[in-house]
């Protein structure tokens, strides 16, 4: 996310940083990793680093706050929350800036240009919700001595201004809360749930498919 902000406003300019819930692993190295790469670009100010607690409505209230003493803003690092961020930029009359963060239905809306009718410049990426059920069929496949005992690689999806897609990465009709990575639209093609499912909670025919990579 780090880079790809970087070089989307040139190497220099001013950056705030959303970060998640204080105190977890996650939330650690995810902004150590976002430092890291500011950090070797003495152009590139961090003028403002808080937390949007990986939570829309938390980010949009935070950062609410933080934008009055905050004149220029050239770019938005965010770990969560992304939407809401954009949306306290809109009520408060601002520009919005190039955007690295999750993958909030609500901030591809805003990617897509189907928030305010002009596409947004951003990069979003997010941790898939099939990863739970990625888990529970390596365990069920180790059981049954199916499949060797290591870790699996799951490539996260990501989806830039290019490249999002209305039904397949992103999706109007849905509120801005919806995860869009509920099934896996890269290369890989590991896990197949349809979205009736996801919206229902009930088990369509055939209900799903999940592929483990080749041991």
């Amino acid at each position: 996310l780090a880079q790809w902000l970087v070089r989307e406003i040139g190497g220099k300019g001013n950056v705030i940083m959303v970060t998640g819930v204080p105190g977890t692993f996650v939330d650690t190295e995810r902004t150590a990793g976002g430092m890291s790469v500011f950090s070797k670009h003495p152009e590139i100010k961090v003028v403002n680093k808080y937390s949007g607690m990986w939570d829309s409505s938390v980010a949009q209230t935070n950062t609410a706050a933080v934008l009055p003493s905050l004149p220029k803003i050239d770019g938005i690092w965010a770990q969560g929350g992304t939407d809401g961020i954009l949306k306290a930029f809109l009520a408060a009359g601002r520009p919005l800036p190039p955007t690295a963060g999750e993958s909030e239905n609500g901030f591809r809306e805003f990617m897509s240009g189907a928030k305010t009718g002009k596409k947004l410049p951003a990069y979003s990426i997010g941790q898939p919700t099939y990863l739970v059920l990625l888990a529970l069929e390596l365990a069920r496949r180790i059981l049954r001595h199916e499949y060797p005992r290591k870790n699996v690689t799951v490539p996260f999806q990501t989806a830039t201004t290019q490249t999002v897609k209305e039904g397949v990465t992103v999706f109007p009709e849905l509120q801005d809360s919806f995860f869009t990575p509920f099934t896996d639209n890269t290369s890989a093609h590991l896990v197949d749930v349809p979205l009736t499912d996801v919206l229902t909670g009930k088990a369509s025919k055939p209900t799903m498919n999940v592929r483990l990579p080749s041991a």
